[in-house]
């Protein structure tokens, strides 16, 4: 699969599924499939491809960069 391309599908499973430093759930970060496309569509970042399938338009280095 190219950079930047997921399935709406696999971004969900990430977020519902994310664990704090202590390996416990995140109490606060459940979220729908309707809220990530609402969030991905506001954001310029991404494109959505089709059927269910988005890609990310922005710098590929922006992880490598200290915050």
């Amino acid at each position: 699969m190219e950079y930047g391309k997921f399935h709406i599908d696999e971004l969900y499973t990430h977020m519902n599924n994310y664990k704090t430093q202590e390996g416990r759930p995140h109490k606060q970060v459940s979220i729908s499939r309707q809220q990530l496309t609402s969030l991905l569509r506001s954001n310029s970042y991404f494109t959505n491809l089709n059927n269910g399938y988005w890609k990310y338009n922005g710098d590929k280095n922006v992880m490598d960069r200290e915050v």
